[in-house]
């Protein structure tokens, strides 16, 4: 495991102002910087944006107020490599449908950066969390539970089909980057119901990778598209599944969903949606996309997210190097996914180990039953008629 230099945190706290505006509080570790404002047309703004221009737009509102960019200015100046972590207010939830992910700083002294895909400012979006923090796991292994969902009777809801064989292959390659006894990989044989899945969570697991179809309801929430015993459709609410994860013990850290639309947000209400509902069933981060994830992007955002966790043991990190590989490789999609985190530093395991002597093999649960198998995992793949996505 490769040690990183602990990071001075920028947070970043918005919130509804005593008049129209919003409220923008900024910290540098114990340094605390004048409020400033944002203004609500900043929502309407972005909204007209095109989509390579709606990141530099958002920055642009956001430092508007001079308050604002001074801090942001002062903040870069005094600690160049800093975590940002940005919390929205509960009473500010239509804010959490701005693309944070995507913002971009133009100005010359800047040279185009974003920071939520470049290594010296790993980004989160921070969430309260009321209740005792786990620890950063110190114990090895770390045990990953994949996923497949890949119900046999998409075509009748318009959705592209999802190859469950393909799909456990790529997370396989990417479980395959950890070093020899750091990461247990176990995978979820078919059908994918939310009770087998119940039942493979129980075992204790630290880490959720779920591939799945989302589609958001009329009402806000999303349809998670699961299977039944038979293999079909079954339409599971977030709500339902939120609370399958509620009764599990606490020994899950990470919930990475790989579910289109799993990170969207009711503007009107902040319990409404896939995300907020995992983390209030007591996960403490989800890494969720906020809008559709194309194939390409998925296949390596994945490998990369995993290839950087296994390397430092930190989501944030992880997540800014999976999106920087995406931008790189000019693959659309980098802003899509969303770390919601309350973890102490962002830190899934430390560095201290009791690691196993031997390299640890993958295994497939099926129920409650345990078969050895190798592990795969996480592609999407093209419908013939329309773009793919899941």
């Amino acid at each position: 495991m490769v040690m990183q230099p602990v990071l001075e945190t920028l947070d970043i706290r918005i919130s509804r102002g005593h008049d129209l505006a919003y409220e923008v509080e900024l910290r540098l570790g114990e340094r605390e910087f004048p409020a400033g404002a944002l203004d609500p047309a900043v929502i309407a703004a972005v909204a007209e944006a095109g989509p390579g221009e709606a990141g530099a737009r958002l920055f642009a509102a956001f430092v508007a107020d001079e308050r604002v960019r001074m801090a942001w200015n002062l903040a870069a100046a005094l600690a160049p490599r800093r975590r940002i972590r940005l919390r929205i207010d509960d009473d500010a939830p239509e804010l959490h449908t701005l693309p944070w992910e995507a913002l971009r700083d133009v100005s010359p002294a800047a040279a185009d950066r974003e920071p939520a895909a470049d290594r010296d400012t790993p980004f989160s979006r921070l969430i309260p969390w009321a209740q005792a923090l786990p620890a950063a796991l110190g114990e090895r292994p770390v045990r990953v539970l994949s996923a497949v969902a890949a119900p046999s009777d998409l075509d009748s809801y318009h959705l592209p089909a999802i190859d469950r064989a393909d799909e456990a292959h790529a997370i396989a390659d990417a479980m395959a980057l950890a070093p020899a006894g750091l990461v247990e990989h176990t995978a979820l044989a078919g059908p994918c119901t939310l009770a087998n899945l119940e039942a493979a969570l129980e075992q204790g697991f630290h880490v959720l990778h779920l591939v799945a179809h989302g589609v958001v309801r009329r009402d806000g929430e999303l349809a998670l598209f699961l299977e039944k015993d038979d293999g079909s459709v079954d339409r599971v609410d977030a709500t339902s599944f939120a609370a399958m994860l509620e009764r599990l013990t606490r020994e899950l850290r990470l919930a990475v969903l790989m579910v289109c639309s799993s990170a969207v947000r009711s503007p009107g209400d902040p319990r409404i949606g896939l995300a907020p509902r995992v983390l209030a069933a007591g996960v403490p981060a989800v890494l969720a996309m906020q809008d559709l994830m194309p194939v390409p992007a998925g296949r390596a955002f994945t490998r990369a997210l995993y290839g950087e966790l296994w390397s430092a043991g930190e989501v944030d990190r992880a997540a800014n190097r999976a999106r920087a590989t995406l931008l790189t490789g000019e693959v659309r999609g980098s802003a899509v996914p969303v770390l919601y985190s309350a973890l102490a530093g962002n830190r899934l395991f430390t560095a201290a180990a009791h690691a196993r002597p031997a390299p640890v093999q993958s295994a497939q649960i099926q129920s409650a039953q345990i078969q050895s198998a190798q592990i795969p995992g996480a592609q999407m793949h093209p419908a013939p008629d329309r773009k793919s996505v899941v």
